[in-house]
Protein backbone atom coordinates (compact mmCIF):
# COMPACT_ATOMS: atom_id res chain seq x y z
CA UNK A 1 0.00 0.00 0.00
CA UNK A 2 0.84 3.65 -0.50
CA UNK A 3 1.57 6.01 1.84
CA UNK A 4 -1.93 7.87 0.30
CA UNK A 5 -3.68 4.93 0.71
CA UNK A 6 -2.61 4.38 4.28
CA UNK A 7 -3.58 7.55 5.37
CA UNK A 8 -6.59 7.45 3.10
CA UNK A 9 -7.71 4.00 5.20
CA UNK A 10 -6.47 5.81 8.60
CA UNK A 11 -8.79 8.86 7.55
CA UNK A 12 -11.77 7.23 6.39
CA UNK A 13 -12.09 4.44 9.16
CA UNK A 14 -11.01 7.29 12.21
CA UNK A 15 -14.07 9.45 10.67
CA UNK A 16 -16.22 6.19 10.55
CA UNK A 17 -15.62 5.29 14.05
CA UNK A 18 -16.05 9.04 15.12
CA UNK A 19 -19.48 9.05 13.66
CA UNK A 20 -20.36 5.69 14.66
CA UNK A 21 -19.85 6.99 18.16
CA UNK A 22 -20.86 9.93 18.12
CA UNK A 23 -24.68 8.70 16.95
CA UNK A 24 -24.39 6.22 18.97
CA UNK A 25 -24.38 8.21 22.20
CA UNK A 26 -26.74 10.60 20.87
CA UNK A 27 -29.24 8.20 20.13
CA UNK A 28 -28.59 6.42 23.46
CA UNK A 29 -29.33 9.98 24.99
CA UNK A 30 -32.63 10.79 23.21
CA UNK A 31 -33.77 7.13 23.81
CA UNK A 32 -34.22 8.32 27.86
CA UNK A 33 -36.78 10.71 26.52
CA UNK A 34 -38.05 8.88 23.33
CA UNK A 35 -40.58 7.67 22.08
CA UNK A 36 -43.42 8.92 24.39
CA UNK A 37 -45.19 5.74 24.38
CA UNK A 38 -44.65 1.75 23.67
CA UNK A 39 -44.84 1.50 19.79
CA UNK A 40 -46.53 -2.03 19.09
CA UNK A 41 -46.33 -4.20 16.27
CA UNK A 42 -49.50 -6.34 15.97
CA UNK A 43 -49.25 -7.56 19.63
CA UNK A 44 -45.57 -7.20 20.07
CA UNK A 45 -43.86 -4.17 21.70
CA UNK A 46 -41.30 -3.00 20.20
CA UNK A 47 -37.80 -3.08 22.36
CA UNK A 48 -36.61 0.30 23.98
CA UNK A 49 -40.32 1.51 23.84
CA UNK A 50 -41.07 3.76 25.88
CA UNK A 51 -38.27 5.68 26.69
CA UNK A 52 -36.22 5.33 29.91
CA UNK A 53 -37.85 8.31 31.68
CA UNK A 54 -41.26 7.84 30.27
CA UNK A 55 -41.63 4.63 31.44
CA UNK A 56 -39.77 5.64 34.91
CA UNK A 57 -41.83 8.19 35.04
CA UNK A 58 -43.68 7.61 38.69
CA UNK A 59 -40.24 5.90 39.97
CA UNK A 60 -38.81 9.46 39.19
CA UNK A 61 -41.44 11.86 40.94
CA UNK A 62 -41.31 9.33 43.97
CA UNK A 63 -37.61 9.45 44.19
CA UNK A 64 -37.06 13.07 43.67
CA UNK A 65 -39.68 13.49 46.53
CA UNK A 66 -37.82 11.39 48.87
CA UNK A 67 -34.53 13.13 47.76
CA UNK A 68 -36.11 16.46 48.59
CA UNK A 69 -37.31 15.60 51.91
CA UNK A 70 -34.17 13.73 53.15
CA UNK A 71 -31.22 15.59 51.46
CA UNK A 72 -32.41 18.57 50.19
CA UNK A 73 -34.78 20.00 52.71
CA UNK A 74 -34.89 19.04 56.10
CA UNK A 75 -36.01 19.88 59.16
CA UNK A 76 -32.54 20.77 60.12
CA UNK A 77 -31.41 22.85 57.21
CA UNK A 78 -34.90 24.68 57.36
CA UNK A 79 -34.71 25.66 60.93
CA UNK A 80 -31.00 26.95 60.18
CA UNK A 81 -32.28 28.70 57.58
CA UNK A 82 -35.19 30.33 59.91
CA UNK A 83 -32.41 31.44 62.38
CA UNK A 84 -30.14 33.12 59.80
CA UNK A 85 -29.28 36.71 60.79
CA UNK A 86 -29.38 37.68 57.25
CA UNK A 87 -32.99 36.23 56.79
CA UNK A 88 -34.32 38.18 59.05
CA UNK A 89 -32.42 41.52 58.27
CA UNK A 90 -34.22 40.69 54.64
CA UNK A 91 -37.68 39.93 56.04
CA UNK A 92 -37.38 42.71 58.47
CA UNK A 93 -36.88 45.12 55.19
CA UNK A 94 -39.58 43.85 53.53
CA UNK A 95 -42.04 44.19 56.41
CA UNK A 96 -41.29 47.09 57.28
CA UNK A 97 -41.28 48.61 53.45
CA UNK A 98 -44.82 47.08 53.04
CA UNK A 99 -46.06 48.39 56.61
CA UNK A 100 -44.85 51.87 55.88
CA UNK A 101 -46.85 51.54 51.88
CA UNK A 102 -49.86 50.62 54.12
CA UNK A 103 -49.79 53.15 56.10
CA UNK A 104 -48.93 55.94 53.80
CA UNK A 105 -52.05 54.84 51.39
CA UNK A 106 -54.59 57.45 50.92
CA UNK A 107 -57.44 54.85 50.65
CA UNK A 108 -59.67 54.32 53.51
CA UNK A 109 -60.10 50.96 55.14
CA UNK A 110 -63.16 50.50 53.07
CA UNK A 111 -61.59 50.42 49.98
CA UNK A 112 -60.24 46.67 50.92
CA UNK A 113 -63.11 45.63 51.49
CA UNK A 114 -64.45 46.12 47.81
CA UNK A 115 -68.08 45.26 46.56
CA UNK A 116 -68.27 43.34 50.06
CA UNK A 117 -68.08 46.63 51.73
CA UNK A 118 -71.61 47.25 52.96
CA UNK A 119 -72.01 43.15 54.04
CA UNK A 120 -68.68 43.24 55.73
CA UNK A 121 -69.67 45.76 57.87
CA UNK A 122 -73.13 44.48 59.14
CA UNK A 123 -71.23 41.23 59.73
CA UNK A 124 -68.38 43.28 61.92
CA UNK A 125 -70.89 45.35 63.86
CA UNK A 126 -73.42 42.00 64.32
CA UNK A 127 -70.27 40.02 65.64
CA UNK A 128 -68.66 42.65 67.51
CA UNK A 129 -72.13 43.33 69.31
CA UNK A 130 -72.34 39.53 69.55
CA UNK A 131 -69.10 39.01 71.47
CA UNK A 132 -69.42 41.65 73.59
CA UNK A 133 -72.67 40.65 74.82
CA UNK A 134 -71.55 37.25 75.09
CA UNK A 135 -68.99 38.54 77.14
CA UNK A 136 -70.86 40.29 79.46
CA UNK A 137 -73.23 37.23 79.89
CA UNK A 138 -70.58 35.26 80.64
CA UNK A 139 -69.22 37.81 83.01
CA UNK A 140 -72.87 38.61 85.07
CA UNK A 141 -73.13 34.67 85.33
CA UNK A 142 -70.23 33.69 87.25
CA UNK A 143 -70.65 37.16 89.42
CA UNK A 144 -74.54 37.07 89.75
CA UNK A 145 -74.12 35.85 93.87
CA UNK A 146 -71.46 38.20 94.45
CA UNK A 147 -72.49 41.55 96.24
CA UNK A 148 -71.94 45.27 94.95
CA UNK A 149 -69.41 45.11 98.11
CA UNK A 150 -67.61 42.40 96.67
CA UNK A 151 -67.25 43.28 92.89
CA UNK A 152 -66.78 47.10 93.31
CA UNK A 153 -63.51 48.11 94.03
CA UNK A 154 -62.61 50.61 96.95
CA UNK A 155 -61.85 53.44 95.02
CA UNK A 156 -65.22 53.96 93.83
CA UNK A 157 -67.59 52.65 96.94
CA UNK A 158 -65.08 55.60 98.39
CA UNK A 159 -65.91 58.01 96.09
CA UNK A 160 -69.71 57.28 96.06
CA UNK A 161 -69.58 57.39 99.76
CA UNK A 162 -67.61 61.10 99.72
CA UNK A 163 -70.40 62.37 96.77
CA UNK A 164 -73.35 61.42 98.87
CA UNK A 165 -73.96 64.83 100.94
CA UNK A 166 -73.79 66.64 97.36
CA UNK A 167 -76.34 64.16 96.52
CA UNK A 168 -78.33 65.40 99.21
CA UNK A 169 -77.78 69.02 98.52
CA UNK A 170 -78.95 67.98 94.48
CA UNK A 171 -81.43 66.22 95.71
CA UNK A 172 -82.78 68.88 97.98
CA UNK A 173 -82.60 71.87 95.40
CA UNK A 174 -83.42 69.88 92.38
CA UNK A 175 -86.91 69.50 94.74
CA UNK A 176 -87.61 73.02 95.55
CA UNK A 177 -87.06 74.02 91.97
CA UNK A 178 -89.51 72.23 91.37
CA UNK A 179 -92.15 73.07 94.09
CA UNK A 180 -91.73 76.55 93.18
CA UNK A 181 -92.09 75.67 89.27
CA UNK A 182 -95.70 76.51 87.92
CA UNK A 183 -95.54 72.88 87.22
CA UNK A 184 -94.82 72.07 90.52
CA UNK A 185 -97.51 74.10 91.89
CA UNK A 186 -100.25 73.30 89.59
CA UNK A 187 -99.38 69.68 90.45
CA UNK A 188 -99.49 70.00 94.35
CA UNK A 189 -102.88 71.78 94.19
CA UNK A 190 -103.99 68.86 91.71
CA UNK A 191 -103.21 66.21 94.60
CA UNK A 192 -105.01 68.38 96.95
CA UNK A 193 -108.02 68.65 95.42
CA UNK A 194 -107.87 64.74 94.40
CA UNK A 195 -107.26 64.16 97.95
CA UNK A 196 -110.52 66.01 99.35
CA UNK A 197 -112.90 64.73 97.03
CA UNK A 198 -111.34 61.35 98.31
CA UNK A 199 -112.68 61.85 101.23
CA UNK A 200 -116.39 61.85 100.13
CA UNK A 201 -118.84 64.28 101.29
CA UNK A 202 -116.75 65.25 104.53
CA UNK A 203 -113.63 66.01 102.34
CA UNK A 204 -115.66 68.59 100.05
CA UNK A 205 -116.93 70.44 102.93
CA UNK A 206 -113.44 70.75 104.31
CA UNK A 207 -112.33 71.75 100.74
CA UNK A 208 -114.66 74.44 100.68
CA UNK A 209 -114.53 76.01 104.41
CA UNK A 210 -110.23 75.78 104.05
CA UNK A 211 -110.19 76.74 100.12
CA UNK A 212 -107.68 74.84 98.03
CA UNK A 213 -105.57 78.18 97.28
CA UNK A 214 -105.57 79.34 100.71
CA UNK A 215 -104.12 75.96 102.34
CA UNK A 216 -101.68 76.30 99.51
CA UNK A 217 -100.60 79.87 100.11
CA UNK A 218 -100.55 78.85 104.13
CA UNK A 219 -98.48 75.85 103.38
CA UNK A 220 -96.23 75.94 100.15
CA UNK A 221 -94.07 79.01 101.87
CA UNK A 222 -94.10 76.68 105.26
CA UNK A 223 -93.19 73.20 103.16
CA UNK A 224 -90.40 75.19 100.58
CA UNK A 225 -88.85 76.53 104.02
CA UNK A 226 -88.39 73.24 105.19
CA UNK A 227 -87.02 71.77 102.88
CA UNK A 228 -84.35 74.59 102.96
CA UNK A 229 -83.58 73.35 106.67
CA UNK A 230 -80.03 71.76 106.73
CA UNK A 231 -81.78 69.10 108.94
CA UNK A 232 -83.48 68.17 105.81
CA UNK A 233 -80.88 67.70 103.72
CA UNK A 234 -79.33 65.87 106.75
CA UNK A 235 -81.47 63.43 107.08
CA UNK A 236 -81.95 63.16 103.35
CA UNK A 237 -78.42 62.65 103.33
CA UNK A 238 -78.55 59.70 106.26
CA UNK A 239 -81.42 58.46 104.06
CA UNK A 240 -79.26 57.94 101.19
CA UNK A 241 -76.17 56.60 103.44
CA UNK A 242 -79.01 53.78 104.51
CA UNK A 243 -80.13 53.09 101.10
CA UNK A 244 -75.95 52.88 99.57
CA UNK A 245 -75.12 50.17 102.76
CA UNK A 246 -78.23 48.63 102.18
CA UNK A 247 -77.57 48.17 97.88
CA UNK A 248 -73.83 47.35 98.51
CA UNK A 249 -74.99 44.09 100.43
CA UNK A 250 -77.42 42.89 97.68
CA UNK A 251 -76.11 40.51 95.11
CA UNK A 252 -76.38 41.09 91.53
CA UNK A 253 -79.09 38.21 90.80
CA UNK A 254 -81.12 40.45 93.71
CA UNK A 255 -81.00 43.53 92.43
CA UNK A 256 -81.76 42.59 88.80
CA UNK A 257 -85.27 40.82 90.52
CA UNK A 258 -85.79 44.30 91.94
CA UNK A 259 -84.78 46.65 89.38
CA UNK A 260 -83.90 44.67 86.43
CA UNK A 261 -80.27 45.79 86.32
CA UNK A 262 -79.32 42.98 83.74
CA UNK A 263 -81.45 44.64 80.95
CA UNK A 264 -80.39 48.21 82.15
CA UNK A 265 -76.71 47.24 81.78
CA UNK A 266 -77.20 45.58 78.55
CA UNK A 267 -78.87 48.75 77.24
CA UNK A 268 -75.97 51.06 78.52
CA UNK A 269 -73.34 48.77 77.31
CA UNK A 270 -75.18 48.55 73.45
CA UNK A 271 -75.31 52.67 73.51
CA UNK A 272 -72.37 53.24 74.55
CA UNK A 273 -70.36 51.32 71.90
CA UNK A 274 -72.88 52.34 69.46
CA UNK A 275 -71.38 55.82 70.60
CA UNK A 276 -68.02 55.01 70.81
CA UNK A 277 -67.15 52.32 68.24
CA UNK A 278 -68.51 52.69 64.88
CA UNK A 279 -67.09 50.13 62.41
CA UNK A 280 -67.95 52.13 59.81
CA UNK A 281 -66.60 55.25 61.04
CA UNK A 282 -63.63 52.90 61.73
CA UNK A 283 -63.67 51.92 57.77
CA UNK A 284 -64.05 55.73 56.33
CA UNK A 285 -60.44 56.07 57.91
CA UNK A 286 -56.79 55.37 56.43
CA UNK A 287 -54.28 53.05 57.90
CA UNK A 288 -52.60 55.90 59.05
CA UNK A 289 -55.41 57.84 60.20
CA UNK A 290 -56.73 55.56 62.44
CA UNK A 291 -53.38 54.09 63.87
CA UNK A 292 -51.82 58.09 64.96
CA UNK A 293 -49.50 58.36 66.79
CA UNK A 294 -48.79 54.36 66.70
CA UNK A 295 -47.24 53.86 63.42
CA UNK A 296 -43.82 54.71 64.64
CA UNK A 297 -43.68 52.40 67.59
CA UNK A 298 -45.28 49.52 65.26
CA UNK A 299 -42.94 49.82 62.52
CA UNK A 300 -40.24 50.30 65.85
CA UNK A 301 -41.45 46.34 66.55
CA UNK A 302 -41.49 44.94 63.20
CA UNK A 303 -37.89 43.43 63.93
CA UNK A 304 -39.00 42.17 66.97
CA UNK A 305 -41.84 40.56 65.78
CA UNK A 306 -40.35 39.05 62.78
CA UNK A 307 -37.55 37.60 65.37
CA UNK A 308 -40.07 36.01 67.10
CA UNK A 309 -41.83 34.27 64.13
CA UNK A 310 -38.82 32.57 63.07
CA UNK A 311 -38.38 31.91 66.48
CA UNK A 312 -41.43 29.91 66.52
CA UNK A 313 -41.55 28.84 63.00
CA UNK A 314 -37.78 27.67 64.05
CA UNK A 315 -39.04 25.58 66.88
CA UNK A 316 -41.73 24.26 64.72
CA UNK A 317 -39.76 22.75 61.26
CA UNK A 318 -40.82 18.77 61.88
CA UNK A 319 -44.65 20.00 62.53
CA UNK A 320 -44.38 22.39 59.43
CA UNK A 321 -42.67 19.92 56.74
CA UNK A 322 -45.52 17.03 57.68
CA UNK A 323 -48.25 19.51 57.55
CA UNK A 324 -46.56 20.56 54.07
CA UNK A 325 -45.76 17.48 52.91
CA UNK A 326 -43.54 18.30 50.67
CA UNK A 327 -42.86 14.87 49.41
CA UNK A 328 -46.45 14.28 48.22
CA UNK A 329 -46.31 17.96 46.81
CA UNK A 330 -42.91 17.37 44.73
CA UNK A 331 -43.94 13.76 43.56
CA UNK A 332 -47.44 15.29 42.60
CA UNK A 333 -45.93 18.20 40.47
CA UNK A 334 -43.40 15.89 38.97
CA UNK A 335 -46.23 13.19 37.97
CA UNK A 336 -48.39 16.25 36.77
CA UNK A 337 -45.14 17.62 34.38
CA UNK A 338 -45.57 16.15 30.68
CA UNK A 339 -42.87 14.27 29.04
CA UNK A 340 -42.04 17.06 27.21
CA UNK A 341 -41.71 19.40 29.81
CA UNK A 342 -39.82 17.12 31.64
CA UNK A 343 -37.37 16.12 29.22
CA UNK A 344 -36.77 20.20 28.69
CA UNK A 345 -36.39 20.19 32.96
CA UNK A 346 -33.82 17.23 32.09
CA UNK A 347 -32.14 18.85 29.09
CA UNK A 348 -31.85 22.75 30.68
CA UNK A 349 -29.76 21.29 33.74
CA UNK A 350 -27.51 18.78 31.49
CA UNK A 351 -27.29 19.53 28.45
CA UNK A 352 -24.02 20.43 28.44
CA UNK A 353 -22.93 17.15 29.52
CA UNK A 354 -24.94 15.47 27.41
CA UNK A 355 -23.17 17.68 24.44
CA UNK A 356 -19.60 16.21 26.00
CA UNK A 357 -21.05 12.49 26.03
CA UNK A 358 -22.17 12.88 22.45
CA UNK A 359 -18.26 14.27 21.75
CA UNK A 360 -16.80 11.41 24.07
CA UNK A 361 -18.36 9.02 21.96
CA UNK A 362 -17.14 10.28 18.83
CA UNK A 363 -13.74 10.90 20.01
CA UNK A 364 -13.96 7.19 21.70
CA UNK A 365 -14.75 6.33 18.31
CA UNK A 366 -12.19 7.71 16.30
CA UNK A 367 -9.52 6.20 18.52
CA UNK A 368 -11.05 2.64 17.89
CA UNK A 369 -10.56 4.07 14.20
CA UNK A 370 -7.42 4.24 15.13
CA UNK A 371 -6.83 1.23 16.35
CA UNK A 372 -8.03 -0.38 13.70
CA UNK A 373 -6.10 1.23 10.71
CA UNK A 374 -3.02 0.53 13.23
CA UNK A 375 -3.45 -3.47 13.20
CA UNK A 376 -4.60 -3.94 9.26
CA UNK A 377 -1.76 -2.05 8.96
CA UNK A 378 0.11 -4.66 10.12
CA UNK A 379 -1.88 -7.97 8.51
Amino acid sequence: MSIGEIIGTFLLLIIVGALIGGVTNFLAIKMLFRPHRAIMIGGWRLPFTPGLIPKRREDIAKQLGRLVMKHLLTAESLEKKFMDSHLKEQMTSIVQAELKKWLEDSQPLAHYLGSERQYTVKQLDAKLNDWIMQSFISLWESHQQNTLYQLLPDEIQQKISSQLPQFSQLIGQRLINYLESDEGKEKVKGELDRFFEGKGFLGSMLGMFLGNQSLMDKLYPELIRFLNQPSFIAALHELLEREWLELQHKTLKELDETIHLQEMLKNAINDKVSQLFSIETVLQQTPGELLGDVKDQLIGKVAHAVDYGLRMLAKRTVSLLEALDLEKLVTDQVRAFSIQELEEVVLMISKREFKMITYLGAFLGGVIGIVQAVVMLFI
